[in-house]
């Protein structure tokens, strides 16, 4: 009881200690933004994640807790059970005097996990609410850029976090269920009462249905692809091997839900079980072995001519980013009759066209100004200065102490 008593004092001073740190860093910021005449920004970032701490958090912790408790219900008293007990009775009545504490232990400590990592989601919120259309839209899904840039990302941490609160539910149902032997494994077969059927089916249907959704998201993110070997956007391979997986997979992600939940009132495993294979070998196989091969064998024999729709793409929007999409374009004759008066006509160009190194510059500086071992010169910087009432072009470089 006393050791006990010291972890506690323990746990309770380390908190304070860090919780007392967290507050003067926050003091600080606070003073930051003060002096800058931005304390709207600071109580506004704060605002926001304390009320994505206290809702993501809360949210969780009912959730949680209460598929918990529900799994904790006692069993009917009329139920017979089959097969060996998981604990004797007086191993179970040690536990039970610290089971309902360690569940609500547990819960607590995944809503305040949740919450701390939703508070860190603040830009994402605000940027989803006050989201503003582009007026362009996407060559691939006809979207307002907008909805990439503004709300995507939220939309992607909502359906991740949904679908990993679902299965840690699962989960630990699915243990509290075999603690109170409402699932039992006799033999090579599985049994479990009605209640704990339909519980951890339900589950799993629900997990089914948001992997269909995040599936959905993960076709919006083909457009932040990173796989192409020369551009930097969907190519060939996303379009033609992951997007069409990616529709199939909500398909049979759909299916397998449907069929989850249709399994709840039969009593074998193996649909349920068949329909979730299904979905795990299609994302297996058609999320990376046929995209890979996709590319390595249509792909890279061709490459230039099976990218370059893809190509063009990126070429067009990376010129509407940067508004040069309306540039005028004129030919420009070269003509190869330079002489000493033009020359003499240009003498500011001329005496300001880049002929020197920074390389060897820099080596020379450290060589010749370096003086002490301590001194160091990290770079050479190009610049503009008047020097004797001509502009002209000059390389410097700080000498600074290593």
């Amino acid at each position: 009881m006393r050791s006990n008593k010291l972890l506690a004092w323990g746990m309770g001073i380390a908190f304070a200690l860090i919780f007392v740190q967290k507050a003067f860093i926050m003091y600080t910021d606070f003073l930051w933004y003060q002096s800058l005449g931005q304390e709207a920004v600071f109580t506004t970032i704060l605002g926001t994640r304390a009320l994505l701490f206290l809702v993501v958090g809360g949210l969780f912790f009912v959730w949680i807790y209460g598929n918990l408790r529900y799994a904790r219900r006692p069993l009917p008293a009329d139920l017979k059970l089959i097969g060996r007990r998981l604990l004797p009775d007086e191993e179970r009545q040690q536990v039970e005097q610290y089971a309902d504490k360690a569940l609500l232990v547990f819960a607590i400590i995944s809503a305040l996990m949740a919450g701390i990592v939703a508070s860190g989601k603040w830009r994402e919120l605000l940027q989803f609410t006050h989201a503003v259309p582009f007026g362009e839209t996407d060559a691939i899904f006809g979207r307002d850029l907008g909805f990439y840039v503004f709300r995507l990302s939220l939309l992607n941490y909502l359906g991740q976090s949904a679908f990993f609160a679902v299965v840690l539910a699962f989960v630990t149902s699915a243990l509290v269920h075999i603690y109170q032997e409402a699932l039992r494994l006799v033999g090579n077969r599985i049994h479990a009462t009605p209640r704990a059927r339909c519980h951890l089916l339900g589950l799993l249907g629900l997990a089914l249905l948001v992997k269909a959704y995040l599936y959905r998201l993960a076709q919006y993110g083909l457009l932040y692809s990173a796989r192409g070997e020369e551009f930097f956007g969907p190519g060939y391979a996303d379009l033609k091997g992951r997007l069409p997986v990616l529709m199939a997979l909500i398909v049979l992600a759909l299916a397998a839900a449907v069929v989850v939940f249709v399994s709840i009132k039969g009593r074998g495993y193996r649909v349920p079980a068949g329909a979730l294979a299904v979905v795990l070998v299609v994302a297996l196989l058609g999320g990376w072995v046929y995209p890979a091969l996709l590319q390595s064998l249509v792909v890279k024999p061709n490459q230039l001519d099976k990218e370059r729709p893809y190509i063009t793409h990126n070429i067009q929007a990376t010129l509407k980013a940067y508004q040069l999409d309306n540039v005028s374009r004129s030919r420009h004759v070269v003509r190869d009759d330079l002489g000493w008066a033009a020359i003499e006509a240009n003498r500011a160009t001329v005496d300001n066209i880049r002929l020197w190194d920074h390389r060897p510059l820099q080596t020379t500086f450290q060589q010749m100004q370096g003086l002490r071992s301590y001194y160091h010169f990290t770079d050479v910087d190009v610049d503009r200065y008047t020097v004797q009432g001509k502009y002209r072009q000059v390389m410097l470089s700080g000498r600074q102490i290593n």
